[in-house]
Formats: structure tokens, sequence, C-alpha cells
């Protein structure tokens, strides 16, 4: 069993947000019917790769969506088949996540966790000069130059 405790405090320290606030979310995250699927391995995964608790929270909010639509493989898996062939790593994608989440908000849009992945794939295959760490920059200038209908 996981020491939710430990990991709130051990993300404090990182990212130098509130232990209470992390363990609110990962409290809530791990009552969820995903968190109740994942191995304590993924969950730490995933959790040590979230640089910030809206991070964490926004793609746990999209794998929640992504299982109650029925959609599978489930959201983690889909993420992993994504970032494993990528040149960014795990906390690229979960930024990126973050980052498109943003833009569709504030245009007033929306889209699954598979065309957010599938965007930010083809995002990274057609400018393959992208720095690393620069993924969720790079998602939201191709969604401000071409929008999402495009995709």
């Amino acid at each position: 069993m996981i020491d939710l405790n430990a990991l709130a405090k051990s993300r404090a320290q990182a990212t130098g947000e509130f232990e209470g606030e992390w363990l609110k979310v990962l409290e809530w995250s791990s009552q969820t019917e995903v968190g109740n699927c994942l191995t304590d391995g993924e969950f730490t995964r995933l959790i040590s790769f979230s640089d910030t608790i809206s991070i964490y929270k926004t793609a746990f909010e999209y794998f929640e969506d992504h299982r109650q639509n029925g959609e599978q493989p489930p959201a983690l898996d889909l993420l992993i088949e994504h970032v494993d062939p990528s040149r960014f790593h795990l906390g690229d994608w979960l930024g990126a996540v973050e980052a498109m989440h943003g833009w569709l908000k504030k245009n007033k849009d929306s889209a699954t966790f598979k065309r957010i992945l599938g965007y930010k794939q083809c995002c990274e295959m057609s400018l393959k000069s992208v720095p690393e760490g620069e993924l969720s920059k790079t998602v939201v200038e191709m969604l401000e130059s071409h929008g999402l209908e495009k995709f």
C-alpha cells in the first residue's frame, strides 16, 4: 500500500507546492476507479513525473473521463504507448496534456484523451526540431496556428 503522506511530502518538497494540497489530490485520485486499477508502481510513476498538482489532477481527470467513456486501452497504457517511442519523457507529455487542456478551456472547446495524445504525437512528428522539454509550448503554438479542427 502506498504511503500517501510520504508521497505528498516528497512532491511538496520537489515542487514547492503545499503538502496538504498534494495530499488532498492524491487521496482523491487514489479513490477513483482509475486509481483503484493502478499498481503502486504506476501510481508512483505518474505522481513522480507530475511537476505540479495541476498537471497531475488534469491528467487524472482525463484518465477518469477516458474510463467512464469505456475507451480502451486504459488511459495510462495509452499514454505510455505514446511516450515510449517518443523522444520526450512522461513529464513532458503530462505537461502537454495540461497545456492543451488550458488551450481547449480558453477556446471553449474539448477533446478526448485519445485525440489529445494524437495531436501531440503529430506535433512531435511534424516538428522534429522541437527541443526537449518544450512539447507543451509547441503544442500550444500549433493549436494557436492551426487549431484543433485540422487534426
